[in-house]
């Protein structure tokens, strides 16, 4: 849920039937519905009113208070259901080195850079 898109969240939101919150949400990612999230969460009635505030306000609607419980338990068991990705740590392993070949006394190794007087194509 944190990589989602706008058009993710609004997809969500959709899906959902939180057609209500789609207006409040329409420039949050993912992060941004996480956040709106743990305001439920901790500033329950607080968020609750400034979202119902919000949208009879600006858009003459009110937010059901069924609506706004769903919303919380959705993202929560969203939240809950993804997968985290894992994490790949470096793998240190005691490899020892490869032999070392001894050079070639008939094949000349020429290790000067190539140096060119002609401008670079760019």
């Amino acid at each position: 849920m944190s990589q989602w898109t706008e058009s993710d969240v609004l997809d969500f939101l959709f899906t959902q039937k939180f057609i209500e919150l789609m207006p409040l949400c329409e420039m949050f990612n993912g992060r941004s519905l996480i956040t709106l999230y743990r305001m439920c969460k901790t500033q329950s009635g607080q968020t609750f009113t400034f979202l119902d505030d919000d949208l009879k306000s600006t858009y003459k609607t009110k937010l059901p208070f069924g609506i706004y419980v769903r919303f919380v338990s959705a993202v929560e068991q969203t939240l809950a259901t993804q997968t985290p990705r894992p994490v790949k740590k470096p793998s240190i392993k005691n490899v020892p080195p490869a032999p070392h070949e001894e050079a070639s006394p008939q094949i000349v190794y020429d290790y000067a850079p190539l140096i060119s007087s002609e401008p670079f194509d760019l």
